[in-house]
């Protein structure tokens, strides 16, 4: 019995221990070290890691630009690859079409039947425009009006105008807009408008044509582009309106009061009719959009003839991709079906708007009557 006392007595002694020793592991650890104050940076780390930063930063935000900068070089400006094209050095070909008319669409065809057509730009030692440009612009060159410079040049006009679409400039394009641009606006824009009536152009082609879209069609895209709404007594975009008053000072574009679908068939008009070459001496030939093939247009602007002043690698190309395709529109007809669409390619009115040509006889009976009888000349029905 003493024994078995014994025995639980130590038993019990084991436990308690266990327990206190238990209680001691749970309790947490105190640090009576006194906290080490922080490492401070000296100054110069400061100024180092700054820097760094600021290299990093440059780096990233510049690369892209420098890379795009390099591969112009190369391409268009070393004469490593091909011979450098001047700003004086005449091209093959140069399309006129109004915005809206299916002008970027073209030109993608055209590259792709390997003619080297830049749209909207005909500076080929800043742009790939080593055969020639299609653009709405350029058809100041064609124009015989006096344009008003001071209105046009006041301020810049983002996506829709600028004077590097004809050649690069000095000033800063880091700054949008300060008095050089307004100066080199002034300069590239008098210096362009109505070149080809005085032949003192700096930049020429072998070839000029007109490329049309029906009225209609035209209208609605414009109207989709430049205006909020095609409500009568509602104006195109400020920079729209002093570009057409800039480039067509006769005509009185604040005194329609039909709104954007008036404003944009009295363009239509204006535009087509100026540039057709009955009336203008300086374009060759014109073409509808909806049934002429890129090859066709090429064809048009002279590359496939024996005698063609263009670049001879980008003649063979066109020869060789244009062959077969010519000899079956000849054989089924230069045009085909002209209510084919011109593409999809920078295409804004995807069935936001329909014009009729009652809709503008709501507007303006005269005005319709010009259209209609224009379009008859153009090959256009639109009754």
């Amino acid at each position: 019995m003493k024994q078995q006392k014994k025995q639980g007595n130590r038993s019990s002694i084991r436990n308690r221990k266990k327990k206190k020793n238990l209680k001691e592991e749970s309790k947490p650890e105190v640090n009576n070290e006194s906290p080490q104050p922080e490492k401070t940076k000296h100054w110069t780390e400061e100024i180092v890691t700054f820097i760094r930063n600021c290299i990093l930063i440059a780096c990233v935000v510049s690369a892209p630009y420098a890379i795009m900068l390099l591969y112009t070089w190369y391409h268009l400006q070393s004469g490593i690859t091909r011979p450098i094209v001047k700003l004086e050095d005449t091209r093959q070909m140069l399309v006129f079409g109004m915005q809206g008319s299916g002008t970027t669409q073209k030109s993608k065809e055209l590259n792709q039947i390997g003619a080297e057509i830049c749209h909207e730009g005909s500076d080929a030692m800043d742009a790939f425009a080593r055969d020639g440009t299609i653009s709405w612009a350029h058809a100041i060159q064609a124009l015989d009006e006096k344009p008003n410079l001071d209105l046009l040049c006041r301020r810049p006009r983002p996506r829709i105008l600028h004077s590097t679409q004809f050649e690069s400039s000095p000033c800063s394009y880091r700054v949008v807009w300060d008095k050089c641009w307004e100066n080199e606006c002034k300069r590239i824009f008098s210096k362009n408008y109505g070149c080809l009536h005085r032949g003192d152009c700096e930049t020429n082609f072998n070839r000029y044509l007109l490329q049309v879209r029906h009225p209609l069609h035209n209208v609605a895209s414009l109207v989709v582009k430049y205006c909020k709404t095609a409500n009568i007594g509602d104006y195109p975009h400020g920079d729209v309106m002093e570009i057409l008053m800039s480039f067509y000072p006769g005509t009185k574009w604040t005194e329609m009061k039909g709104g954007c679908i008036e404003i944009f068939s009295h363009y239509w008009l204006e535009y087509n009719k100026r540039l057709l070459p009955k009336n203008n001496k300086a374009v060759n030939s014109f073409y509808r959009v909806e049934d002429t093939s890129a090859c066709k247009v090429a064809e048009l602007g002279g590359f496939l003839e024996k005698d063609s002043l263009g670049y001879v690698p980008t003649v063979q190309k066109v020869k060789s991709e244009c062959k077969d395709k010519i000899q079956l529109e000849q054989v089924n007809g230069s045009f085909g079906d002209i209510n084919r669409e011109h593409g999809e390619t920078n295409r804004v009115n995807k069935g936001k708007l329909s014009i009729t040509l009652k809709d503008i006889i709501d507007i303006n009976e005269e005005l319709a009557s010009e259209v209609k009888k224009f379009a008859t000349v153009l090959g256009y029905d639109i009754s």
